[in-house]
């Protein structure tokens, strides 16, 4: 029953919900040194391996619950710009981002905000969320979990959902001459996995989905247009959940009843503008779908 729950999971078409930083060509490198920026020796490793060459600040440190703690950090690449990195003392990033050019959003990204705006926005960055799936059953039923890194419970989809959601998605299968170029785009991000089928991915023009398998760890990655990452989930075993997670389904099932769990990281877009004299932000996926919209004074 885990196999047919998970495999309903890895086959959909969608990646609505979303390996420390999505896959990126030759990303198999060694960790440089960290910097003392949080005092945390985790959330300094893991700052250091996203950003080896920005200049880091600590900005804020709060009680993440479950007995961590959430460090916000402002970003300074060398290239210019600023952005903000949300890490956990253990190691994980619930939210990391680098400046990002306005002229290299994905095409529904930028038509979005054409269509909103009156010129091309000016404070854009590029940003990823990272996500855990656990799958347990429970009175004869499956159901999949999703959580954050400090264990916080942000939705529960049954079996029933999951498989309908998955008959709704209709993927098409990539072959010949452009499936072996997508699969070598695949392979070159993620170069020690086996490389399985190709679909179109019905939610944008030109994104694609990868079926992908590493060491037996089933999984997906979606490109988009450009060949870069837009979202990535992965089969990890029960030992690899973050504590806070498993302290959060300890706390509310059976440990035994964990079947499987997987990891995932979406990439967003954050555009920040001013409107009528206050500061707006939208968060835009790279299909052009605007799931977050904050305003203030």
């Amino acid at each position: 029953m885990q196999r047919q729950l998970l495999c309903a999971v890895l086959a959909l078409g969608t990646a609505s919900a979303a390996i420390d930083v999505l896959v990126k060509p030759n990303a198999a490198v060694a960790a440089p040194a960290a910097q003392a920026v949080t005092g945390d020796a985790k959330a300094d490793q893991a700052l250091a391996r996203q950003y080896p060459d920005a200049r880091l600040t600590k900005k804020a440190e709060r009680d993440g619950g479950n007995g961590i703690k959430i460090f916000e950090v402002e970003v300074s690449p060398k290239s210019g710009g600023s952005s903000t990195a949300v890490v956990t003392s253990n190691g994980d990033f619930l939210d990391s981002g680098v400046p990002a050019s306005a002229k290299a959003l994905p095409g529904p990204v930028r038509e979005a905000t054409e269509g909103l705006f009156k010129t091309a926005p000016s404070d854009v960055d590029s940003r990823v969320s990272t996500t855990y799936f656990v799958y347990i059953a429970a009175n004869n039923k499956q159901y999949q979990l999703t959580l954050d890194a400090t264990g916080r419970l942000t939705d529960i989809k049954s079996q029933k959902e999951l498989r309908e959601e998955q008959a709704a998605s209709t993927r098409e299968e990539i072959t010949g001459d452009q499936h072996q170029k997508v699969a070598e785009e695949a392979h070159q991000r993620m170069p020690d996995a086996t490389i399985g089928k190709t679909y179109k991915w019905p939610e944008a023009e030109g994104f694609v989905v990868v079926d992908t398998d590493e060491k037996g760890k089933k999984g997906w990655i979606i490109l988009d247009s450009a060949n870069d990452v837009y979202a990535i989930r992965t089969d990890i075993d029960k030992g690899q959940l973050p504590q806070p997670v498993m302290a959060t389904v300890n706390g509310l099932f059976k440990g035994d009843r964990v079947q499987g769990a997987q990891r995932g990281e979406q990439r967003y877009y954050q555009v920040r503008e001013s409107a009528g004299g206050h500061p707006l932000t939208l968060k835009i996926r790279p299909n052009g779908d605007i799931f977050d919209v904050q305003s203030g004074k």
